[in-house]
């Protein structure tokens, strides 16, 4: 999951936000940051649209300290597949030329002035983003980028994969709500970025009109999303999997370049962080048993 820095204070009503972009971005500082992949993502926290008396929504609210769904066994409710040993076509995670530019152009464009775009060259990577993401050089760079842009094409495999060969039964409504509650609070965190209230984010950079127009279009992704988690807690509940503080070490250390994630527990939970290291995790040890062609 490769970041880049834009120091400037983002301009307001400068484009449509997607679903997708907000997700891309839940984890980022100012809380504007959201899942694996995570495209995957939680919490049990506020009813849409019912309750007069409103709860406190935490992100990890509904999730162990295993990151665990609450009271949910996984196994109960799907029938995995032969998750061990999956081939995998060249043609799902080889990396482009054009994938790779595309990359590397979304980071130089952090750094457009009024000379336009600096040339990329070796010492243009050491002063500007060696502190960032610790590239020594254009080929290091280069290197680094192939190899996150085959991960999240791996990822992407896997998840289609499982979902498309699991059997299940049901989706604990838990599980569903858990979905609804994060999707809505990813958007009000970036309302507050913006510091706008939420309906009125929604209108302008959303284009949708309500939260529960939001929900209804939303409906097969969070389906989705919901399935994907309990697939993964499934397979980790099969195997013995669990997710250590030296995993989410090593998360944030590949995923986020080395952040200190002290505000992400702060904000977010240690239980969530556990969370979405879970998912990489599980993905992370499909992919290292599978047959790549």
């Amino acid at each position: 999951m490769e970041r880049t820095r834009n120091c400037m204070k983002p301009k307001r009503k400068e484009k449509i936000w997607s679903k997708r972009d907000h997700r891309n971005d839940i984890m980022k500082k100012h809380h504007i940051r959201l899942t694996l992949f995570l495209t995957m993502i939680i919490v049990l926290g506020i009813a849409v649209g019912c309750s007069k008396q409103e709860e406190v929504f935490t992100y990890s609210g509904g999730i162990d300290s295993d990151g665990f769904y609450n009271g949910v066994t996984a196994l109960d409710h799907v029938t995995l597949p032969t998750y061990e040993g999956l081939v995998i076509p060249k043609e799902r995670y080889a990396v482009s030329e054009e994938a790779l530019q595309r990359r590397i152009d979304a980071i130089m464009a952090n750094f457009l002035s009024e000379d336009g775009v600096p040339e990329l060259t070796d010492e243009f990577v050491r002063e500007n983003l060696f502190p960032s993401f610790g590239y020594r050089s254009v080929a290091e760079m280069k290197a680094a980028l192939q190899n996150n842009e085959q991960s999240a094409l791996l990822f992407e495999y896997v998840k289609e994969y499982m979902v498309e060969n699991t059997i299940v039964a049901t989706i604990p409504e838990s599980l569903l709500e858990y979905q609804k509650n994060t999707l809505i609070q990813s958007y009000q965190d970036a309302a507050d970025f913006y510091e706008m209230k939420l309906e009125d984010f929604l209108r302008v950079y959303v284009r949708i009109g309500s939260v529960e127009r939001l929900l209804e279009q939303s409906h097969d992704e969070l389906n989705a999303t919901a399935t994907f988690s309990l697939v993964i807690q499934a397979i980790a509940e099969d195997a013995d999997i669990t997710v250590t503080d030296e995993d989410v070490a090593a998360y944030f250390e590949k995923h986020m370049q080395g952040e200190d994630y002290t505000e992400y527990i702060e904000s977010h939970g240690l239980p969530y962080l556990r969370y979405i290291t879970l998912q990489q995790k599980i993905v992370d040890h499909l992919v290292s048993s599978a047959v790549l062609e």
